[in-house]
C-alpha cells in the first residue's frame, strides 16, 4: 500500500500538470487596452497602452487629416498629424464590410494581433483604434522612406 507522503505526492504533481494543460489550453493573449485614464492631449506612444475609441466622428478632434501615403485592397493610409503635439502619424482608414470572411472578423483580428505583438522588433506599432460604423481608423506608426514593395 502507498505511503500517505507518496499519496500527496501525486496529488501535487497531478495538480501541477493540470494547471500546465488549462495554461496551453488558453493560450489567447492577454491585451490591455487605455481606459478612462486616457489623455488625449499627450501624444500617442508605446509607453501607453492602445486606445481604442467607439464614439463617433472623434478622429478629427485629435488629428488633421493630410494627403494619402497608399492605397490598398480594404484601406487607405494616409498623413495624421496629432493635433495636440504635432506628431506625426499614419492613418489606416479601413473598409469595415471588405473585412469580414464568413464568420470571421479581419479587422478584429488584425486589431489583436498588432495589439499583441505591439513589443515586438522591426513592428510597425498601432497606437489608436477609432472606430466608426463603416470604417475603422488606426493610428499607426509612420514609416517614412515610401512603399514596402517599391
Amino acid at each position: 500500500m502507498p505511503s500517505s507522503n507518496h499519496h500527496n505526492e501525486e496529488q501535487k504533481l497531478n495538480k501541477t500538470q493540470l494547471k500546465k494543460k488549462k495554461t496551453a489550453k488558453s493560450n489567447k493573449i492577454k491585451i490591455e487596452l487605455a481606459g478612462d485614464e486616457y489623455n488625449s492631449s499627450v501624444a500617442p506612444s508605446l509607453s501607453q497602452k492602445v486606445h481604442v475609441v467607439s464614439q463617433l466622428n472623434q478622429l478629427g478632434r485629435h488629428y488633421d487629416r493630410g494627403h494619402q501615403l497608399g492605397l490598398g485592397a480594404f484601406a487607405k493610409v494616409f498623413l495624421g498629424t496629432h493635433l495636440k503635439s504635432n506628431r506625426q502619424y499614419a492613418i489606416k482608414k479601413i473598409d469595415r464590410s471588405k473585412m469580414l470572411w464568413g464568420d470571421r472578423d479581419a479587422l478584429e483580428d488584425e486589431i489583436n494581433n498588432l495589439i499583441a505583438v505591439r513589443v515586438g522588433p522591426n513592428l510597425v506599432q498601432l497606437y489608436e483604434v477609432y472606430e466608426e460604423k463603416a470604417h475603422c481608423f488606426l493610428v499607426m506608426e509612420l514609416m517614412k522612406g515610401g512603399e514596402l514593395f517599391d
